[in-house]
């Protein structure tokens, strides 16, 4: 029983040792944008329609193409639901996300 809590412990160290540290954004977004991480960019897309390999590209891009600052912070905009009049992406009332890096110089909140 031992052994196992101190595995468990010991786990648990390596886990949040492993787990990336952000620093400050180096940027603001500007008017109507949220700032937040990149992962809650990602969170943010109106994910049903997208297939499960385009979900692994665009969540590889945000981390790699949209967050040129590199400092793991992106700015997002949602649109209105289409409201079902564009039926090209397989869903209806899909909200429309916008993502970019937080380059705007200003608003951190």
């Amino acid at each position: 029983m031992i052994s196992k809590t101190i595995s468990v412990a010991t786990f648990a160290v390596v886990m949040l040792a492993a787990a990336p540290v952000l620093a400050d954004p180096v940027a603001g977004c500007g008017a109507g944008f949220t700032l937040g991480t990149v992962e809650e960019g990602f969170d943010s897309i109106d994910k049903r329609i997208y297939s499960a390999e385009d979900l692994l590209i665009i969540q590889d891009e945000l981390e790699t193409l949209v967050d040129r600052n590199d400092d793991g912070y992106l700015c997002w905009k949602q649109f209105k639901p289409n409201q079902g009049q564009d039926k090209f992406w397989g869903a209806e009332d899909y909200v429309i996300t916008l993502l970019d890096d937080n380059k705007a110089v200003g608003r951190t909140d």
